[in-house]
């Protein structure tokens, strides 16, 4: 059950989420350097073979980016409701 309802916390947490990271400076700054970027892959002279495997391979990087992040989110409420009961707030 506390699994349960901390997978719809976190749920409904990542929209909010989504809010807070476009109105992060830095946040901003590494998206404009991605856009930067793509522009400059885009200019290679690749193969439509190669840019497949590319895309994959930054779409790979990208599933473990959301994952790692994923399990420290979690991580994250799991240890607030651990020091929230240790500290007597919950029970």
């Amino acid at each position: 059950m506390e699994n349960k309802i901390l997978d719809i916390v976190i749920e409904n947490s990542n929209r909010r989420l989504d809010q807070v990271t476009f109105m992060d400076d830095e946040y901003r700054q590494i998206q404009k350097k991605l856009d930067k970027r793509l522009k400059q892959a885009d200019n290679l002279k690749l193969t439509e073979k190669e840019k497949k495997k590319l895309d994959r391979l930054l779409i790979t990087y990208g599933e473990k980016s959301s994952c790692c992040c994923r399990i420290l989110y979690r991580q994250g409420y799991i240890d607030c409701i651990h020091l929230l009961k240790e500290i007597g707030i919950l029970a």
